[in-house]
């Protein structure tokens, strides 16, 4: 059987290479092996360059991952600071690989990293998932297990995740696109060494233990929604026949332009039949009386509904993230890792460290208090739905850039 060990490092140094350096030894200590992969997220206030040379300088393996918006090291939440999870053991079989031109070409730079990855692994096929008896039925578990980072202000989102899928055909999916602590200046993405601004990265496992993935956000529908009239891409011109930023201030007030509204009443979107997808209102322009919504194009007729939530109703769609990851991964009692990658707008509900530190505690509960936890505060969550959340085969074919959500990754040490 394949065994997967795991150890997570975590530091606030203010010298950059120092922290990388005490995060990297601190997580291979953890090991008892040889590390083969790792995941590093960083805050941006550190020189980049610095931190990955002082992680590197203690890790002989690749390392993937990004600048951050917040850390989540040992199920805790922290800013400033960084955080490294090393894989080791026998069961952990990498390939990595990175692409740049994702702001002009984001589904290139995908299917390219995407590729690369794969290729790394060797000749010969690759299969994506594997099928198991399980209970006088089949169960499909991931096979290769794929975690993609990208920038997190420039480039399509979503074009980026059609590429991934683009070069694999379909697989699990997860990861996130990288923060620089609200600045909204720069982000990185590790790749080769070095953080590079306008490159995908990622990661493929060929695993032969179940591993699980579940997202949920934790907003809720309000009474208000609205039919498109008139759009053109993700340009919001009419709905209900009034100018839309007209109709949204006929409901709201002027509060519609403020920042802190459109990122706590976010538009939702019922077309999964099980939870509404949520949509970002990312800009408004008063003179054409005009809303800029997410990076899909909008079709007339479609309708939106406001959402809105409370810090109780966040911390619910936790518990629905874990529960679906933990099934996604066959209800395992042996968990190797569990990777967090978390939505820095939900910090307008958890407003606080106590409160963030509530979610995280969820996990940990629902996961095992020895279990090693990491993640990061991004700026877009990846994921894929597995189709043992609800039974349906229609899910197969559901992925997704999320928004105001929280992604879990479950890794097991329980066999195919």
């Amino acid at each position: 059987m394949s065994t997967i060990l795991a150890g997570v490092g975590h530091a606030t140094d203010d010298d950059p290479t120092t922290a990388g350096r005490r995060a990297a030894r601190t997580a291979r200590d953890e090991l008892d092996g040889d590390e083969r992969l790792a995941y590093a997220f960083g805050s941006s206030e550190y020189d980049q360059a610095a931190l990955l040379g002082g992680i590197e300088d203690r890790l002989d393996c690749p390392v993937v991952g990004c600048s951050t918006a917040g850390e989540i090291a040992h199920a805790q939440s922290y800013t400033e600071s960084v955080v490294v999870l090393a894989l080791a053991g026998d069961g952990v079989r990498p390939g990595i690989g990175s692409a740049p031109g994702f702001a002009e070409h984001p589904r290139q730079s995908g299917m390219d990293a995407a590729s690369a990855a794969v290729d790394e692994l060797g000749d010969g096929p690759v299969p994506t998932t594997v099928s198991t008896a399980e209970s006088g039925r089949r169960r499909w578990y991931p096979k290769l297990l794929v975690n993609a980072f990208g920038p997190g202000l420039t480039g399509s989102k979503e074009w980026a995740l059609i590429g991934v899928q683009d070069a694999l055909g379909w697989a699990h999916v997860s990861g996130g696109f990288a923060g620089d602590d609200w600045k909204l200046d720069s982000t990185w993405v590790y790749r080769d060494g070095e953080p590079v601004e306008d490159s995908m990265t990622v990661a493929a496992m060929d695993v032969d233990v179940k591993t699980g993935i579940g997202v949920a956000n934790g907003l809720r529908e309000t009474e208000h929604t609205f039919t498109v009239t008139r759009a053109e891409e993700n340009r919001l011109y009419e709905l209900d026949g009034k100018p839309a930023l007209e109709a949204y201030r006929d409901r709201y007030g002027d509060r519609v332009t403020q920042e802190h509204f459109l990122m706590t009443h976010p538009l939702g979107t019922d077309d999964d039949g099980e939870e509404s997808h949520i949509a970002m209102v990312t800009g408004v322009d008063e003179e054409a009386g005009s809303m800029i919504v997410g990076e899909k194009p909008i079709e007339e007729g479609q309708e939106f509904t406001v959402m809105d939530t409370s810090a109780d109703a966040v911390l619910d769609g936790v518990e629905t993230a874990v529960d679906r990851a933990l099934t996604a991964a066959g209800g395992p009692e042996d968990i190797a890792a569990v990777l967090v990658f978390d939505c820095n707008c939900r910090w307008y509900h958890l407003s606080d460290e106590e409160t963030r530190n509530a979610e995280l505690d969820l996990v940990r509960e629902h996961v095992g208090s020895d279990v090693p936890v990491a993640g990061f505060y991004s700026y877009g969550e990846i994921a894929t739905p597995n189709p043992l959340w609800n039974d349906d085969p229609r899910s197969l074919m559901r992925q997704d850039v999320h928004h105001q959500s929280i992604a879990i990754e479950i890794i097991t040490n329980e066999s195919l």
